[in-house]
């Protein structure tokens, strides 16, 4: 971390060592506080009005860095920690404040892209060239949003289509082999407008067997109504991903056998692969105070794997699977909205949706030539009401809410959520609330196939936690923005794997039980600053004290499970992050910085049996520095912008995910690598 900061101080100074008296000349806004954002409350409100903590990332800031990824957009929010596989393409996940990635809800204009069967958002499977901005809220939701909103949500909202700019042409290349392609197109259509945009990213990945080869094409069509508007909006996604799993152990005896024959030093395996396939079409209808929303999901993923086992008698067999899944998911949403006074409303809303899933899994065993298929389904009705109170007396906001959620395969839920926004003064703004959450036990949980080993448990209640919050924001004059916040988060009930089903054949069947809990709290601080008119800071920092306690298998032969409280798995107790950016008048200049404390990860340790104990897994602290240039050039009587992308320009060697092996060296991140490009808009 001293790295970190040392370099962060030089380059300040450098920076301040550029400022004339003439910079100051312009007050420029750092961050729009009155600008409307919906997430907090589902309704138009202003950021400085919203009942929580709203953080924004404009169409301005996406520019600027041309990212890649859209994991690359979000990964420096106060709070929010982007977790991936490796090389871009590769499996994205998000935590926030500690969270399990199934804990943060992900939208997409609105519309929930977590997977039921799973219950996490892969982040890797929106381009980036679609979003128009993206609004994160932190902390407990399920009061407004219903499973899965524990620990906040991100919605990412998609481009509208510019008519003064309708033609617009992305191409970037770089390290690995990457290339990247966009090409949106906006058609007027009446007082509407039609955007059509295609993607392609093509990348051969940082390790053998991690090369992803993707495209997409999306559609938004806007039109005004009186008094309302319509928009119909869609896309298909199609993706085929080289999984190479974790790193192997330096030391070949401690390697898996399919590591050992099958692997390198690099990969786990040259073979297994994703193909992904996925849609979506949209609706959303507003007209005066009435929301209407109705949406259709699909995805059909197909995977390939092939491993060794060993037989009874020691001898090595390759095991060849392609397993195919499909889910559907229908869901109709309706709100309305009563103003009771000038500065008071109340929303009332019912949603009702359809989950359905199926897992068909071919298992082919090369050595004796027999096939083993098994097929398993689930599906998921629910009904949901909820209601959100607004109440605002001038100084003071009372925001208050409550929702029910009815699925057809565990208990009813019922989610209260309290929060108060004080205006201290016109530039001092002091938040408190309260709420309860939950996250949906998954389809896979509840329905996997039973086995001599292994089951579902049909008999699972969601994760439960309550959620405090006392935040306090400044932003004196349009230049600086403070925050500073904290938070405490209990979650009870949570799920594991373990030997609690009934007696079979080589003991107590393993199953998901509501075995965990988890204890969080902590602090975050986020500072935006433009001291002169061309250069611009922003800085957060967050510090996270959180226990978990476990029922662990200590003894395998009579199956006896005991709490035992450690430091929370996967989670770094600090974290850091840092933008400077100036403008030269000629380019413009990014330094993006990250800092993250050490994390841990919990393995059993089967060697004594009966036996079981756990052996600790520690990824270090890194820090890692990314540079962005980017200068804006004529095209006739348009515009473009050439970009250079420089990522790791200290080559830091680091992982951000554990491997599922104590011994293997986790999933390596790109070392050192540049991406870049140009843009036109036309």
């Amino acid at each position: 971390m001293k790295k970190f900061f040392l370099v962060i101080f030089l380059v300040f100074l450098f920076s301040c060592g550029m400022f004339s008296k003439s910079s100051f000349a312009k007050e420029l806004p750092i961050f729009d506080l009155g600008e409307t954002v919906v997430t907090g409350t589902r309704e138009p409100t202003s950021i400085k009005s919203a009942p929580g903590n709203v953080s924004v990332i404009t169409a301005k800031e996406i520019k600027e860095i041309h990212p890649i990824t859209t994991g690359e957009i979000i990964r420096n929010l106060a709070g929010v920690h982007v977790l991936s596989n490796g090389s871009p393409g590769q499996i994205t996940m998000t935590q926030i404040r500690g969270s399990f990635s199934t804990q943060v809800l992900v939208l997409l204009d609105g519309r929930p892209i977590n997977i039921p069967s799973l219950g996490s958002a892969d982040l890797a499977g929106i381009p980036p060239d679609i979003i128009d901005r993206i609004e994160v809220v932190k902390g407990p939701y399920s009061a407004l949003y219903g499973a899965n909103a524990m620990a906040g949500v991100i919605n990412i909202i998609t481009k509208k289509g510019d008519r003064k700019e309708p033609f617009k042409f992305d191409f970037s290349c770089g390290s690995y082999s990457t290339l990247k392609t966009c090409i949106e197109l906006t058609i007027p259509a009446g007082d509407g407008n039609l955007m059509l945009l295609g993607n392609i990213f093509n990348t051969e990945g940082t390790r053998q067997n991690s090369a992803v080869r993707q495209q997409d094409i999306n559609f938004r069509f806007n039109t005004p109504l009186k008094n309302g508007n319509l928009t119909c909006s869609g896309g298909w996604h199609t993706a085929k991903i080289g999984t190479p799993g974790t790193q192997p152990s330096a030391i070949f005896a401690k390697r898996t056998l399919t590591q050992q024959i099958m692997g390198n030093n690099e990969i786990s395996t040259p073979l297994d692969n994703t193909n992904d396939s996925q849609g979506y079409l949209n609706f959303l209808f507003n007209r005066g105070n009435l929301t209407w929303q109705f949406y259709l999901t699909t995805l059909q993923p197909t995977y390939h794997f092939q491993y060794l086992q060993t037989d009874f008698f020691g001898n090595a067999q390759m095991q060849i699977e392609n397993d195919s899944s499909r889910t559907g998911i229908a869901s109709s949403e309706i709100r309305y909205r009563f103003r009771q006074t000038e500065k008071s409303f109340l929303t009332i809303g019912a949603t009702w949706e359809n989950s359905t899933f199926s897992y068909d899994q071919n298992l082919f065993n090369q050595a004796t030539g027999e096939l083993k298929n098994t097929r398993w389904s689930a599906q998921r009705v629910t009904t949901a009401y909820y209601l959100e109170e607004n109440w605002d007396t001038g100084p003071v906001l009372i925001n208050l809410g409550l929702r029910t959620d009815n699925p057809s395969d565990f208990a009813s839920q019922v989610s209260p959520r309290a929060g108060l926004l004080w205006k201290m003064n016109k530039d001092t703004r002091l938040r408190v609330s309260y709420g309860k959450a939950y996250r949906a036990p998954t389809l896979n949980d509840l329905a996997w196939p039973a086995d001599l080993f292994s089951r579902g448990n049909p008999n699972l209640n969601p994760e439960k936690s309550d959620s405090f919050e006392i935040s306090i924001e400044t932003s004196p004059g349009k230049t600086f923005l403070g925050r500073l916040a904290y938070f405490n988060e209990n979650v009870k009930d949570m799920i594991a794997w373990a030997p609690t089903g009934p007696m079979g054949v080589f003991g107590n069947i393993w199953q998901p039980s509501n075995l965990n809990e988890l204890k969080k709290n902590g602090i975050e601080v986020e500072v935006r600053w433009r001291p002169v008119e061309r250069f611009t800071l922003k800085g957060t920092y967050s510090s996270l004290d959180a226990t978990q306690t476990n029922n662990e298998l200590v003894d395998a032969l009579n199956n006896i499970l005991t709490p035992i409280s450690r430091v929370a798995a996967n989670i770094p107790r600090k974290r850091a992050a840092l933008d400077l950016s100036y403008n030269t008048g000629l380019f413009n200049i990014l330094l993006r910085g990250e800092y993250s404390d050490e994390k841990y990860q919990y393995y059993q340790n089967w060697n004594n049996w009966p036996v079981v104990t756990m052996d600790t897994k520690t990824i270090p602290s890194y820090s890692v520095f990314d540079l962005y240039l980017s200068r804006k050039i004529k095209l006739g009587k348009n515009e473009g912008n050439l970009f250079f992308n420089f990522y790791n320009i200290f080559n830091q060697e680091y992982a951000l995910n554990f491997g599922s092996d104590i011994n293997d060296r986790n999933y390596p991140m790109p070392g050192r690598s540049i991406n870049m490009g140009f843009s036109a808009r036309l």
